[in-house]
């Protein structure tokens, strides 16, 4: 098991290599063969290298700032994964490469968003995290970004299904729920950077080449986050920023943070908790009656 840092440079430098073999493979079959192969371990330590430091970094709020968020690792991982061989090499590897040598088939940058939601959400009837997923961040800005592109354009529809998960439930940059000023007077304001991205893989989705039950899973997905989104938009256009709780990114800002999405009652330890007391206090009592 690697340090933090040392499982966040096997990502960065994985990363690196991934792109720089991407721009020399042609159409030539030989050439992606040779250097895929090449990266076969290199993606099995990257996967590893993610699976640990996200668990570091969930059970530790100096690892997460200080390097998870420090060094970008969200950002980084979807703006820089999807552009590079990572998904092709997954797709190609036939079940033994896969399974023996490269160790499974989901992506770094899977696994991430994967791991970032259960820490977020905290497990079936566990509280939600209030920090969510701004405390992952390395900036505020970019990771908007990162996150935007990945909705709307990540070739992988279980990662988008993924950062969609995350949009609709956890905590989140109060920022980015805010829209942006209209241009004109008395014109309605542009939707946000969120609201457009989950729009266009909507309007992607019926000539997707993806099967009916992803696009319809990912539809719901988009529906889930975009009532979350109408109702943070709602609440940060009247609300004072400085009421909300400040959370650190990596760059060392404190982010106002808007709360998680409350958790279905049947999810709530709370609600859960008070309906036992309820149930055994009024068994007793009902026993009390019948035996006095």
């Amino acid at each position: 098991m690697g340090t933090p840092n040392e499982n966040a440079q096997t990502l960065i430098n994985y990363w690196k290599a991934s792109l720089a073999n991407k721009a020399k493979v042609s159409a030539n079959r030989l050439a992606f063969d040779m250097l895929a192969s090449g990266m076969y371990s290199s993606l099995r330590d990257a996967r590893e290298a993610m699976d640990e430091l996200t668990s570091q970094a969930r059970v530790n709020p100096f690892i997460r700032t200080q390097t998870f968020a420090a060094q970008h690792i969200f950002s980084t991982a979807l703006l820089t994964e999807a552009a590079g061989l990572t998904d092709a090499i997954l797709a190609h590897a036939d079940y033994t490469i896969s399974k023996g040598i490269i160790g499974g088939t989901t992506p770094p940058r899977l696994i991430m968003l994967d791991k970032i939601f259960s820490a977020g959400d905290g497990g079936f009837f566990a509280a939600t995290d209030p920090s969510g997923l701004t405390s992952w961040l390395g900036s505020e800005d970019v990771s908007l970004a990162a996150v935007s592109s990945t909705i709307a354009t990540d070739p992988n529809p279980d990662v988008r299904a993924a950062a969609l998960q995350i949009i609709g439930a956890l905590a989140l940059p109060a920022r980015w729920s805010q829209r942006p000023r209209p241009t004109e007077t008395n014109a309605e304001p542009p939707p946000t950077q969120l609201s457009a991205a989950i729009a266009s893989l909507q309007a992607y989705l019926p000539a997707s080449p993806w099967s009916p039950d992803t696009r319809s899973s990912l539809n719901q997905l988009a529906q889930q986050a975009q009532g979350r989104l109408g109702m943070l938009e709602a609440l940060v256009a009247t609300v004072d920023f400085s009421t909300l709780p400040l959370v650190p990114t990596g760059d060392g800002k404190q982010v106002p943070t808007t709360p998680p999405a409350p958790k279905p009652w049947y999810r709530n330890g709370q609600v859960l908790g008070a309906g036992m007391v309820a149930l055994v206090g009024g068994a007793a009592l009902a026993h009390k009656r019948v035996v006095g």
